[in-house]
């Protein structure tokens, strides 16, 4: 713990943090990013990390007019549902959920499923068991789209282990597509506990992955559990890529690595990069 508090403290003294309040000024001002998921994503770092509550308040109440468009509502229905969870707001958050879940699943498809899907698996919601039901007929449908199979059977594999086999099924049939891959890399690293015939999957095809950031993350889901060795690990560390600085964080002894890592991502120009390294500090201070 006394390592932990010295550890901490020289983060502090490294980046001159004069407050967790000021320092949220990055977070604060990407609300008001013309790229709207940057928008959202501010949002969501300052709930998690209980800062600054009036400037996302005052994001929502701009934003209330995207509550009718499709896509975007999905993304400000996500904020209000974290928001509503954060204050303990139990009507407020079942009814942000009922609206998720009925363009979740509609019986037309509407432009914003995917999405729907996708906030429902990030906020961890339980299906029912005719929400499972309707989930398979995502996954087994020949014309649904791949995003939407992958979301579909990672919500299902919250409350039903069988869905992993799909996952693992999915992985070995997109191992070559960019986006695919990272969509099904993500999803996996937001399980505590992965079945072994995954694992082993995962660890035979991370050298195959067409971008190296992805082999890199697929390397940090391995190590999270323990399925490999940092000494054995063979990982490349990549600047503005997250999983590259929570990989240095967490299994490398050198400070300097993960602090040079972090430094390239306070100085980029990619303000998901910026983000996520001021998220990075002020979640390391808190704790």
């Amino acid at each position: 713990m006394k390592c932990k508090s010295i550890c901490l403290l020289l983060l502090s003294c490294l980046f001159m943090l004069p407050g967790a309040e000021n320092q949220a000024q990055i977070l604060v001002r990407a609300l008001e990013h013309p790229r709207f998921w940057s928008q959202i994503h501010a949002a969501e770092y300052l709930i998690e990390l209980q800062l600054a509550p009036a400037a996302v308040q005052s994001f929502l109440q701009r934003q209330q007019a995207l509550e009718q468009v499709p896509i975007q509502r999905i993304g400000i229905w996500r904020v209000r549902a974290l928001q509503a969870r954060q204050y303990q707001d139990q009507a407020g958050y079942d009814k942000l959920i009922a609206q998720l879940k009925a363009a979740a699943f509609a019986p037309e498809t509407p432009g914003d499923r995917i999405h729907a899907v996708e906030t429902l698996f990030k906020l961890q919601y339980k299906c029912s068991a005719i929400e499972q039901k309707l989930l398979r007929k995502f996954i087994s449908r020949s014309d649904s789209p791949a995003a939407l199979q992958i979301y579909a059977a990672a919500l299902l594999g919250l409350v039903d282990d069988q869905a992993f086999f799909k996952l693992n099924e999915l992985l070995e049939q997109h191992q070559n597509h960019k986006v695919y891959s990272s969509v099904l890399l993500y999803v996996l690293s937001q399980y505590r506990e992965l079945p072994p015939e995954l694992l082993a999957q995962l660890q035979k095809l991370r050298y195959k992955f067409p971008k190296a950031e992805h082999r890199t993350t697929a390397a940090v889901i391995l190590l999270a559990h323990r399925q490999l060795v940092w000494a054995k690990a063979d990982v490349k560390l990549h600047e503005n890529h997250r999983e590259s600085l929570l990989a240095a964080y967490k299994f490398i002894g050198d400070r300097k690595v993960y602090r040079k890592l972090l430094q390239q991502m306070q100085n980029s120009e990619d303000i998901e990069a910026k983000m996520f390294a001021e998220y990075f500090i002020l979640k390391n201070l808190k704790e």
